[in-house]
């Protein structure tokens, strides 16, 4: 979730939750996740949580398509997609 409020960002890894700042520059489809916390429960599947949170470090820029946001680095293939969930 990104609230631009007070422009901070939490979220969900399967396991343990994440949270933190970010930094948008919307006419330039620019965004940046600034490292936060993250809770540290012991999960089966912590090669997916490194992944999530590595997705979000690593975006530098950002589009939106209908209800789906998509998490780029420069013109690389997508890092991650997230859908609105309503």
């Amino acid at each position: 979730m990104l609230n631009t409020a007070d422009m901070r960002y939490e979220g969900h890894g399967g396991c343990n939750g994440v949270g933190g700042t970010f930094e948008i520059k919307q006419e330039a489809m620019r965004i940046k996740f600034n490292q936060g916390m993250s809770t540290m429960i012991a999960c089966d599947d912590l090669d997916t949580e490194r992944a999530f949170t590595q997705a979000l470090l690593a975006a530098d820029n950002y589009s939106v398509n209908g209800n789906t946001l998509t998490l780029n680095k420069a013109r690389m293939a997508p890092l991650a997609k997230f859908v609105l969930k309503q």
